[in-house]
This record gives structure tokens, sequence and C-alpha cells, in this order.
């Protein structure tokens, strides 16, 4: 073997060497842009009635975890695959006559504290003290409902929020609508909804009123499996057992 040819050869074993080299720090530097960010807030609504006001919370965790998956070369960065994930449940406000208010769970529940606090960033939590709190814009208000008969989830009314309408033509069309008023009697309103960064874990206990909404994890509440804009009871079919709770896979 001619001189030329062995440094040849070892030429191209270091390339190899440190190509490998280079791969396992590109994968290591990549996974170090991994990100977990998680917070706990709790939603407190006060609602006016003839009484003075009455009030709910709910506490809710929220996390976000962030996994670099790739390299932007073109922007200089890692491209990311995102998972959410929520744990918690509706507010429930108790009103008088033993009517009652569920404060629904929505996909807007995982910008709740970038709404309130006016955030622009899911990584800006971090730096809000525990403790601190504000009010949710009324533009960001849940859908509120209530029910007829709490035995019953065809009974599903809507207190506040948008309503799905159906026109004959098969347009749809979402309509505005408070019933406080209308549902509950006069001087009865939404006050504020106010958002808190808190160290308080989420609790259970809307199983506690809605015993039958433990067999809705993967329902609507007319039983169907899909939404369908032709339903009988539209608001029923639009909601399901993930708009009241996350803890439906552990309720007995």
């Amino acid at each position: 073997m001619s001189l030329s040819n062995c440094k040849f050869r070892t030429l191209n074993f270091l390339f190899l060497v440190l190509a490998c080299f280079s791969l396992i720090g590109c994968k290591a530097e990549l996974s170090d842009y991994d990100k977990r960010i998680s917070w706990n807030y709790k939603m407190t609504v006060e609602v006016m009635t003839p009484d003075g006001i009455k009030t709910g919370s709910a506490v809710r965790e929220i996390t976000i975890v962030k996994k670099a998956v790739s390299w932007d070369d073109i922007n200089n960065k890692p491209d990311y695959s995102v998972r959410y994930n929520l744990l918690g449940e509706a507010v429930i406000v108790e009103l008088s006559n033993n009517n009652k208010i569920f404060v629904l769970l929505s996909d807007g529940v995982y910008s709740d504290v970038l709404r309130a606090f006016d955030l622009q960033g899911y990584d800006e939590v971090a730096a809000l003290k525990k403790g601190s709190k504000t009010h949710l814009p009324e533009r960001n208000y849940p859908k509120i409902v209530t029910f007829k008969d709490y035995n019953d989830p065809l009974s599903v009314v809507l207190v506040r929020g948008k309503e799905l309408e159906v026109e004959r033509n098969g347009q749809v069309e979402y309509v505005f609508r408070d019933n406080f008023e209308e549902l509950f009697g006069e001087g009865v309103s939404l006050q504020s909804i106010m958002i808190e960064l808190t160290d308080e874990d989420p609790q259970q206990q809307i199983t506690n009123i809605l015993k039958w909404l433990v067999k809705y994890q993967d329902l609507t509440l007319d039983g169907q499996k899909v939404h369908r804009l032709n339903a009988e009871n539209v608001l029923a079919n639009s909601l399901g057992g993930g708009s009241f709770t996350t803890f439906l896979g552990d309720a007995k």
C-alpha cells in the first residue's frame, strides 16, 4: 500500500469520526432546546344578584411541552412539536333557589393567563409572581350554561355566550346571547372574571353535581360521537364531558 493511499484512508477515517461526533453534538444541542412550561391559575367568577355578589372558582393546571424536532437553518432556530395538557374543571357558581351556573372549559383555556395579563407568549408566564391577579377581558369570557334538571344532560341551557344557529338555507351563524335575567330574574348579571396565579392544585367536584357526566367522556351531551349542524339539540351536541372537567378518566 502506498503512503498516499494510507494518508487518504486515514483522512477519510478522521472525517467519518468527526462527522459522527458532529451529529452526536447536534442531537445533544437540539435537545437542549426542549422546554416544559407549567403553571396553575385560579379563575374566580362573580355574579351580581339581588342578594349580593355570588362567587365561584376553580383551579386549572396548564402544561406545555415544546420538543425540538429539527433545526431550521434558514432562521437559525429549532422547529418544535408542541403538546398541551390541561387539568381542571369548569367554574361552578351557586345562585339562589338551587340554581347553578357552569363557566365552561374551552380551547381558550390555554391562553386565559396570556389574555388577562396581556402577554405575548407562554414563556412570559414564568416571570409572573404567584398571587398576581387581574381581570379577564370581557371579549375572552368563556361560555356559561346551566341545567333545568341536573340529572338530564339534554336540559342544558345557554346562560351567556355565542349560540350556533342554523338557518333554513343552511347558513351557519353564531349569535351572542346574555340570558342571565331571563333565566334567574331581574338584577342577575355577570360581574367579572378574575385570573390569579396560584400554587393551589385543581380539585374534582363537578361530578358530585352532574353524576351522569362520567358517561360522557367521549360523547356529546346528546349522546353523539360527532358534532352535527342538524342536531335536534344543537347546544347539547356542541358540548361534551371535556367542556366541564378533565377528570372523567379518573372518575368512578
